[in-house]
């Protein structure tokens, strides 16, 4: 365990393994002789003398010294008598890297006037309580007392690299303050030392720190200064007096903590400890003496155990541990000498490497469900040191080689014999052979013979009516001897099946089989070991302005609501009510966008970014320039008469046409430039971002259903047990005056002329319930010709910016503008909520890539809308030269608008088309078939 080996570790270090034999140089040979002698050296003795009169000591494996290519490379000196050791005494060695000096009596300032040394330990010397000036010249540097007072204050600025110091609190009077005197940025590898201040860690960068606490010096009010571990990897912390558990450190925004170990007792906490709750993941915990306080009356007090991988507790309190379903997605648990006094928990989904529940009173036998483990739980399984009743299950007696230290010895005895069944069937699915049975052996198949055939092919075709063949046995046995089991032979029978078992168990009627992988899942709505616990989640919310009041989370809560808890980011929002669909709390006044965060039933839930606090007074795109006013509920311009677009820029716009392509992309061409709007890609998200599953739509799109101003595509997803649906509609609006739309409480008007999009996707199977969905829109630009087209400059420019409600994008090309308009609000199952959208990197130039935040639904629809209009050093061509006329100034946005509601996704495509000056272009629109994939 790290939290025990890590000073040893440090203190260690600079140990050299003994290889260098033959003798000394004469120089270092005489320096040796000098400093030995003057510290009353008592082994020099033992060193022989060689053929030329001077001592050997450099032959054979010495604790002492350790000599490398004729020179002393390592010197350890102990000192028996009262003379001053000083600098010289040690820097007439040529080639010393590691020197070790014990019990001496140093000179002032001794360490400061060496020459540069890899390792320098000073270990109960006198002449060293203070570190007052930049330690030069030496990597590493270990002071170590066990009966020297030391008080002083220690700057950052002068330590190096590799710092420690270890003393002994019990004989000598420690008081030493870190001081983080920095200005600028310094690294370090490793700092240990006992402390009395926590120190801040503002500009410094640390591999390893380890701090020991002792009440009589603490300053309690430091304890602040860990919200400034930012750019430390491992942090250690010893003391001799209860502490919180340290919670601040999970809230260090950009904090590359990794790996915490608490060497000490804790303090009861107030309330179970939900690290979903905060931004900081870190991956491995280690609490050693964990104490009898820490705990909720008697259980492990965490709710949620967030983006944690591996856990140690050891010495804690858990008597009433109920349930193990919180360390599901562990990789390693250490729950060691905790008094749990209970029978071995039931585990049957879990991410287990390494187990470790010794030196507890479990009781009872021990179920077949710890045969399921991953095959790496070789790697640490211990069971020991409890009072399991025996035998152990078969999985284990059969394989004593592996797992006879995994169990106490009487788990072995009076053991029935060792039974190995199994069954071998093809899965097709797969084109996999599965051997499916009982006690087959953790290990994975070695040493497979594979073999190949050539087919000869007939050049005729013979049919026959009527023929014979010989049926497949029904069954076969196979002998073997187990040599883990002497004079005991096994069979078992083969079965010859057309059809495989679809699950390797019976699923409950709260799971279903996953026909691909042969697994039991949970359906949707429950969670748990066995599937057993009513699963929540939200889908949507309602709106409140910046000044807080009145929310309702709709979703699905079941009927037990055991510690319920309801969190919008770091703030409370207090329950008034809740059912199976719905929540009300009450939310105070905030800013911004939060993550929701409901707990109950010991299972914690997190939206992300699934509810936005709405401004009273909104603003417009460009504050509609000069040309415009601003209507402050909506965000939207009320345009001048003349002028139109987002923001009232646009003047007159050229005629634009628009097609939709066999592949569902929708095309815009607007003299020499074209823009492309596409789905490309669906994404489901863990909390993390991290990508579960990814399915590309883009040619994928299956017509359904065409007529003059509308068709309808479709593609299935295949998954279990449901597939899942995606609909994709495009309309052209028709009508003189536009026509008005009511989305996800959001109105808005698309002018003749316009191209509405709209998307739905329904019953996507999740992984988890904490998983959402990311939609991929593209939207590209390119030049249809060079050729007479006086506004060509062959460059693009892409700009993503967002104001208040909307998130805008724009593509420029050849003094044309597309302007994509996302709407943060969506509907999620039928219900009005807020939404993200987020820009995805990619290397193209000419393109930009919006991928839709979608909440957890089982319906989602967006509707994003877009138009063409021209830039204001737009120009008409002639026909016959390059020449242009002076025009107006106007402007070419393509605006796209997006919102999500329940479960359809919507997207509106539409331009704005306006004639005065330029002669009327038709509207030509294609649609053809698209076949899904």
């Amino acid at each position: 365990m790290r939290c025990y080996i890590i000073l040893s570790i440090i203190l260690l270090s600079s140990l050299i393994i003994k290889e260098g034999y033959g003798q000394l140089v004469q120089s270092d040979y005489e320096c040796l002789l000098n400093v030995y002698t003057k510290l009353g050296f008592e082994d020099i003795e033992s060193y022989p003398i060689g053929g030329d009169g001077n001592r050997e000591f450099c032959k054979g494996d010495d604790f002492f010294i350790y000599c490398k290519d004729n020179y002393v490379n390592y010197l350890f000196t102990p000192q028996n008598t009262s003379d001053v050791v000083v600098p010289n005494d040690y820097n007439c060695f040529s080639k010393l890297e590691h020197l070790r000096i014990y019990g001496g009596v140093l000179e002032k300032d001794f360490i400061y006037k060496l020459k540069p040394l890899k390792s320098l330990e000073i270990d109960s010397c006198y002449n060293m309580q203070n570190i007052s000036y930049p330690i030069v010249g030496i990597d590493e540097f270990y002071l170590n007392t066990s009966f020297i007072d030391f008080k002083t204050d220690i700057k950052f600025s002068n330590l190096n690299n590799y710092f420690v110091v270890f003393i002994d609190p019990v004989a000598a009077t420690i008081d030493i303050s870190l001081v983080n005197d920095l200005t600028s940025p310094k690294q370090f590898d490793s700092l240990s030392t006992v402390t009395s201040n926590i120190p801040s860690l503002t500009n410094v960068i640390i591999n390893n720190l380890w701090l020991s606490l002792r009440q009589a010096t603490f300053i309690q009010e430091s304890w602040e200064q860990l919200k400034t571990f930012r750019d430390l990897q491992n942090f250690y912390i010893e003391n001799d007096f209860p502490i919180d558990f340290p919670i601040e450190l999970f809230n260090v925004s950009g904090s590359s903590l990794n790996y915490l170990c608490l060497v000490s007792n804790l303090k009861k906490p107030s309330s179970y400890i939900n690290l979903q709750l905060y931004s900081n993941f870190i991956e491995e915990i280690e609490i050693a003496n964990a104490g009898n306080n820490f705990n909720i009356n008697g259980d492990v007090p965490f709710s949620s155990l967030g983006g944690l991988r591996h856990l140690t507790l050891d010495g804690g309190n858990f008597d009433k541990l109920t349930s193990f379903f919180i360390f599901s997605d562990l990789q390693t648990l250490y729950l060691i000498n905790s008094n749990l006094n209970r029978s071995p928990p039931t585990i049957k989904r879990n991410n287990f490497e390494n187990l470790n529940l010794t030196g507890n009173k479990l009781t009872g036998p021990l179920d077949e469900s710890y045969c399921t483990f991953n095959n790496k739980i070789r790697s640490v399984f211990d069971l020991t040191n409890n009072l399991l009743t025996a035998p152990a299950p078969g999985c284990f007696l059969c394989y004593p080689s592996t797992f006879g230290k995994s169990f106490d010895a009487y788990m072995y005895l009076n053991a029935p014999a060792c039974e190995i069944t199994g069954n071998v069937y093809l899965d097709k699915a797969r084109n996999k052979i599965i051997l499916q049975g009982k006690n087959l052996g953790f290990s994975d198949l070695l040493d497979l013979k594979f073999y190949k055939w050539d087919l000869v092919v007939p050049s005729f075709r013979l049919e026959i009516s009527t023929f014979l063949y010989t049926k497949i046995p029904n069954s076969f046995n196979f002998t073997f001897e187990n040599s883990a089991i002497p004079k005991k032979v096994i069979s078992f029978p083969y079965l010859a099946a057309v059809s495989p078992p679809p699950c390797y168990r019976n699923c409950t009627d709260k799971e279903f089989c996953n026909l691909k992988t042969a697994r039991c899942f949970c359906i949707s709505g429950w969670t748990g070991e066995d599937c057993e616990i009513p699963d929540h989640y939200a889908s949507a919310t309602s709106i409140v302005d910046e000044s807080g009041g009145k929310v309702i989370i709709y979703g699905v809560f079941g009927t037990v609501h055991k510690e319920l808890s309801v969190y919008f980011g770091a703030l409370n929002c207090n329950v008034t009510s809740i059912t199976n669909n719905t929540i009300e709390c009450n939310i105070g006044p905030g800013t911004g966008t939060k993550s929701i965060y409901i707990n109950q039933n010991n299972i914690n839930w997190v939206g992300k970014d699934l509810f936005t606090y709405i401004k009273k007074v909104k603003q417009c795109l460009n504050n509609c320039g000069s040309h415009g006013r601003c209507i402050e509920s909506t965000g939207q311009c009320k345009c001048e008469s003349g002028w139109t677009g987002l923001d009232c820029q646009s003047k007159e716009t050229p005629g634009s046409s628009t097609t939709v392509d066999n592949n569902g992309t929708t095309i815009i061409n607007n003299e020499h430039t074209s823009y492309q709007i596409m789905i490309i890609k669906l994404l489901e998200l863990d909390i993390k971002g991290t990508v579960l599953g990814e399915y590309d739509l883009f040619d994928k799109w299956v017509l359904e259903k065409s007529n003059g101003s509308f068709s309808r595509f479709t593609q299935t997803i295949e998954q279990s047990p449901y597939n899942c649906t995606l609909a994709y509609t495009i309309e052209e609006v028709k009508e003189e005056s536009g026509k008005e739309y009511d989305f996800a409480d959001y109105k808005f008007t698309l002018e003749k002329g316009s191209i509405k999009i709209s998307a739905s996707i329904s019953n996507y199977q999740y992984i988890s319930s904490l998983s959402t969905l990311q939609l991929h829109f593209e939207s590209s630009v390119t030049s249809l010709s060079q050729k007479d087209d006086c506004n060509y400059n062959g460059e693009t420019n892409l700009e993503n910016k967002n104001n208040d409600e909307l998130n805008f994008i724009t593509i420029k090309k050849d003094e044309k503008l597309l302007y994509g308009r996302f709407l943060n609000r969506a509907l999620s199952d039928g219900r009005s909520t807020s939404i993200t959208s987020t820009q995805i990197p990619s290397n193209s130039t000419d393109s930009i890539i919006i991928g839709l935040n979608l909440p957890h639904c089982t319906e989602c629809v967006i509707d994003p809308d877009f138009s063409v209009l021209i830039t204001s050093d737009f120009k008409t061509c002639s026909k016959d030269s390059n020449t242009s006329n002076s025009k107006p100034k106007y402007l070419i946005p393509v605006v796209v608008v997006c919102s999500i509601v329940g479960v359809a996704l919507i997207v509106s495509l539409s331009y704005l088309v306006y004639r005065k000056k330029f002669v009327e272009n038709q509207l030509s629109k294609k649609i053809k078939s698209i076949e899904m994939r």
